[in-house]
C-alpha cells in the first residue's frame, strides 16, 4: 500500500499588521493591547504518517492565553488570541496567514496553540462545534469538536488530522510548531483476478464498472479534548471513483492482481452488514454477462490505523 508522509514544512507568517492596537482585534485579539514587535510564526510538522501538505491546503489554528502552570485546559479555556485562524500552505516550504499577529506583552502568561486539518469549509464536510453541539464561535470554551460527514464519492474524502498542543511563554517569541497526527483510518482494497484464464478460458474481457463501500457509518464527531470519535449511527455508502481503478476498467490480461487503492474512512466499529462491493460485466464465448461481488467486512477501524482487504474475482464468483 502506497502511503504518503508529512513533510516538515517550516512556516513564516507574515506581513506587517497595522500599528494601532485595535487592528489586532480582527482575529479575536488578546485582551492586552500592548504587544511585542515580534510576529508569531507558525510551522507544521509530522507526528505520524499518512498526510502530505501541498500548496492550496489550509489548517485552522486556535490560540489560548492563560496563567495556569499546567497549561491549556482543553475543556474550559477560551481562545482569545487565535480564533480559527486560517493558515495557508503556499508551497513546499511556505505557510502564511493574514493579518500577522504579534506576541502580547503580559508578564506571567503563556499562549497555547492547537490546530486541525483541513480547514472547515462548505465543500469538505468538516464543521466545528462547541462542547454543547452548537456552532463553535468566538467565546466558546474548550477545544472544538470536529464533525465530519463522508461524501458519496471517494474523490471527496479527506485525511483529517489534529495537532498536539504547542505552548510558549508570550515573551519568548520564535516559531510555534504544530505537530499533526491523522484521526482517520486508512483502508486499502486490492482486487485479484489471476485465475480467471484457467477457470473460465472462454472469458475474453472483464469490465469493472462500479466499486463501493456499503452500510458503513458515514458521519461522526471527533472530540479534540478527549481525542476520541463519537461515530453516528447513520449508515451510508461511498462509491470508489473510477480514477482509483483506472488500470482496471477493461481487463484482458488475467495474470495480475490490481494495485491497491487507499482510502481514508471514519474510525468505527464496523456495522454488521457492511461490505466492499464490485460490479461489472464480462464477455464469455461471445456472450455479455453481468456480475456483482460483495465481501462482508467486520471488526474495528481505529484512529490513525490501517486495514487491508482483498477481493477475488474468479471463475466461482462470476
Amino acid at each position: 500500500m502506497n502511503r504518503k508522509h508529512f513533510r516538515h514544512i517550516p512556516a513564516f507568517c507574515g506581513i506587517f499588521a497595522a500599528a494601532a492596537a485595535t487592528a489586532l482585534c480582527s482575529v479575536s485579539c488578546h485582551k492586552d493591547t500592548t504587544v511585542h514587535d515580534t510576529p508569531v510564526r507558525l510551522s507544521a510538522e509530522a507526528a505520524s504518517s499518512s498526510i502530505e501538505f501541498s500548496a492550496g491546503d489550509a489548517v485552522g489554528v486556535f490560540g489560548y492565553t492563560h496563567k495556569s502552570a499546567s497549561g491549556l485546559d482543553g475543556r474550559n479555556a477560551r481562545p482569545d488570541f487565535f480564533m480559527n485562524q486560517r493558515l495557508d500552505c503556499t508551497g513546499a516550504s511556505s505557510w502564511t496567514y493574514d493579518p500577522t499577529k504579534y506576541w502580547p506583552h503580559t508578564a506571567g502568561e503563556s499562549i497555547s496553540f492547537f490546530g486541525y486539518y483541513p480547514y472547515a469549509d462548505s465543500g469538505n464536510g468538516i464543521v466545528l462545534l462547541g462542547a454543547d453541539g452548537s456552532s463553535y464561535e468566538d467565546g466558546q470554551a474548550g477545544l472544538p469538536l470536529i464533525k465530519y460527514a463522508m461524501p458519496e464519492r471517494s474523490s471527496g474524502l479527506v485525511k483529517a488530522a489534529v495537532s498536539s498542543i504547542a505552548e510558549s511563554p508570550v515573551q519568548s517569541g520564535g516559531d510555534i510548531r504544530l505537530a499533526f497526527s491523522p484521526i482517520m483510518t486508512d483502508i486499502s482494497i486490492s482486487i485479484d483476478y489471476g485465475d480467471i484464464a484457467d477457470a473460465r478460458p472462454g472469458i475474453t474481457v472483464l469490465y469493472i464498472e462500479k466499486a463501493w463501500l456499503s452500510d458503513i457509518c458515514t458521519s461522526g464527531t471527533y472530540d479534540c479534548a478527549a481525542g476520541e470519535w463519537d461515530t453516528a449511527s447513520e449508515k451510508g455508502s461511498v462509491r470508489i471513483d473510477h480514477g482509483a481503478f483506472s488500470d482496471m476498467l477493461e481487463i484482458r490480461d488475467f495474470t495480475h492482481t490490481a494495485t491497491s487503492v487507499s482510502l481514508p474512512v471514519l474510525p468505527q466499529t464496523i456495522p454488521s452488514k457492511a461490505a466492499i462491493n464490485i460490479s461489472g460485466s464480462y464477455v464469455e464465448n461471445g456472450v455479455a454477462e453481468t456480475f456483482t461481488v460483495s465481501v462482508p467486512i467486520s471488526g474495528t477501524w481505529k484512529k490513525g490505523g490501517t486495514a487491508s482487504y482483498g477481493i477475488s474475482i474468479d471463475g466461482g464468483t462470476l
